[in-house]
């Protein structure tokens, strides 16, 4: 069975781990935590024993653990180089004070002590490096200062989540060889320190009594009169929960009764309290709003009520087709509550987007104004009778809030993913040479391919530039979210060839030339309609029908 994790002489918060007496060196720590085994590297193969290129498979050498499958791009770093980069990065002598997997070995962590000690505000405070790392292909690695003692993944993500300082890379690239960017990112001086002084001291000067803790606590959690009994019951849980982890958390017990001691209560509750009810997203704030810079707004005046509302609606369809055939951005339009709509409306018209982290977004809005503004304003026109009138308005917008939505909608961990209708480029097309002459005659055969995809109505770009590597520039329009990239090497020269590889899956398949700028034609609208049937699926996956305010309640 595969051991989780290790830790040093303290019992963990939540009861995991082994228990040693002793900080280990990191080949004890490999073996203590159970990390001892290796990642390999294989081929996948079809139903009918053909290899799928592109891909491999992670799997673990001790049990043939299938951990994850990757681009055929993918950079194992093994566990030992994991110990060993994090060995390199601080020096001689380094002692780790815990180290584990999680689900069953995709993920792995470690957190090593710094040798420095620190006082701060009168209290010793330990300062951590925790070094992060998956098999499965779900993050890069990851390395950060931290003050978070790591046991498990909520603490795991604690720690990452709050550092103020936080060094990443990419499983493409040779991690082994950063350990001077590392260093030189995570400023392992008393920078970090000094930051994390200034600001533990400062909280260690707010004094809190008990009676203000409650009050606090109460702010969190009120126990109102119009609250039903269940939700003062659940209320009251949730109270005394934070209390114990305020006055009874064992690692606080030499803090004295003040704003950090606070603080470290409301954070360890954030990361461990169970909720009422679990869900994928604990938290169920259903509308999400942000600060706008820029609004496209309309305003509009009509000699009847009726050509009015008639407008309102057209521009509500307008933008929700605007976001859906082209951001690929499924909306719902509906009709806000009277606490909801525009002040001084008869009524407000919204389309509402889902995010990835399961908030809806307010797109998009119109509103029928009345005649509300005119009589506030005195706008008045003459109507067929020779008589003054007031108009009937209506006033709509949106805002960049719509470029907030577009990248939380469709975004991945490698960086934006566009919709073709939209984006900027819709194909990056890059040479891999070995020498002047190659590139020449892959310059010469992608001039025509170029042509005929711009004169299908397609925005293209060859990039043929040579102070950047090709693995830079494959990494650089993934990041970009260039929905299409074609390959073209000197083997694809000689095959009449190309890579193509869709930004969406990051899937690959080698296509002839013949026909290309037909294929990808096609492979656009593919992709647009693809991104937006996984926002429509995960959409649809969280709405919760309700028949009433009560049951709404009751539900969310």
């Amino acid at each position: 069975m595969l051991k989780p994790c290790f830790s040093v002489r303290e019992t963990p918060w939540h009861g995991l781990g082994r228990i040693v007496m002793e900080a280990p060196a990191s080949r004890e720590a490999l073996e203590l935590a159970g990390l001892d085994w290796q990642v390999e590297s294989r081929n996948i193969y079809s139903g009918n024993g053909a290899v799928i290129s592109g891909y491999r498979a992670n799997v673990r050498s001790t049990d043939d653990a299938v951990l994850g499958v990757v681009s055929d791009r993918y950079r194992i770093v093994q566990n030992e180089e994991a110990f060993q980069f994090t060995d390199d990065l601080l020096g001689e002598g380094v002692t780790y004070e815990t180290a584990g997997s999680l689900q069953g070995g995709k993920k792995v962590w470690m957190l090593a002590k710094l040798p420095e000690k620190y006082i701060i505000a009168g209290d010793e405070v330990t300062p951590y490096l925790v070094f992060f790392n998956s098999h499965d292909g779900s993050s890069g690695v990851k390395v950060a200062m931290t003050p978070v003692r790591v046991v498990c993944q909520n603490t795991l993500n604690l720690a990452l989540g709050s550092a103020k300082r936080i060094w990443t890379a990419k499983h493409t690239e040779n991690v082994l060889l950063r350990v001077q960017n590392a260093r030189e990112t995570l400023q392992l001086a008393n920078s970090y320190m000094a930051e994390l002084g200034k600001g533990i001291y400062d909280l260690t000067n707010i004094k809190l009594s008990d009676r203000k803790v409650q009050e606090f606590i109460n702010e969190f959690f009120p126990i109102t009169e119009d609250l039903s009994d269940g939700q003062r019951k659940n209320n009251l849980r949730l109270q005394e929960d934070l209390k114990a982890r305020y006055y009874n958390a064992p690692d606080l017990s030499w803090v004295g009764k003040n704003g950090w001691r606070f603080v470290n209560a409301v954070s360890d509750f954030a990361t461990h309290a169970d909720p009422i009810r679990k869900t994928r997203n604990y938290n169920e704030n259903l509308f999400l709003r942000t600060a706008e810079f820029l609004w496209q707004e309309g305003h509009t005046a009509h000699a009847t009520r009726e050509e009015a509302e008639e407008e309102a609606v057209r521009m509500l369809n307008v933008y929700s087709e605007f976001a859906e055939k082209y951001m690929a951005v499924p909306v719902v339009k509906g009709v806000k509550s009277a606490n909801e709509r525009f002040a001084g409306a008869l009524n407000t018209y919204t389309i509402e987007a889902m995010m990835q982290d399961g908030k809806a977004l307010q797109s998009g809005t119109s509103h029928f104004l009345g005649q509300n503004f005119a009589k506030a304003f005195d706008v008045q026109f003459v109507n067929k009778e020779n008589k003054l009138e007031y108009v009937w308005a209506t006033s709509w917008g949106v805002s960049t809030r719509l470029m907030g939505a577009l990248i939380m909608t469709h975004s991945d961990d490698n960086g934006l993913v566009l919709p073709p209708h939209l984006a900027p480029i819709q194909v990056v097309i890059v040479p891999i040479y070995k020498n002047a002459e190659m590139l020449a005659k892959i310059d010469e055969k992608v001039a025509g391919i170029v042509a005929k995809l711009k004169a299908m109505g397609m925005s293209v770009k060859y990039d043929n530039a040579d102070n950047k590597r090709p693995g830079f520039k494959f990494a650089d329009y993934e990041v970009k979210g260039v929905p299409v990239r074609l390959v073209m090497g000197g083997r694809d020269l000689e095959n009449n060839t190309m890579e193509v590889m869709r930004r969406d899956t990051l899937e690959k398949e080698t296509r002839s030339c013949d026909g290309i700028e037909e294929y990808v034609k096609d492979l656009l609208e593919e992709i647009q309609a693809n991104i937006y049937k996984k926002a429509l699926d995960y959409r649809n996956s969280r709405i919760t029908t309700v028949d009433s305010y009560d049951e709404f309640k009751e539900k969310i």
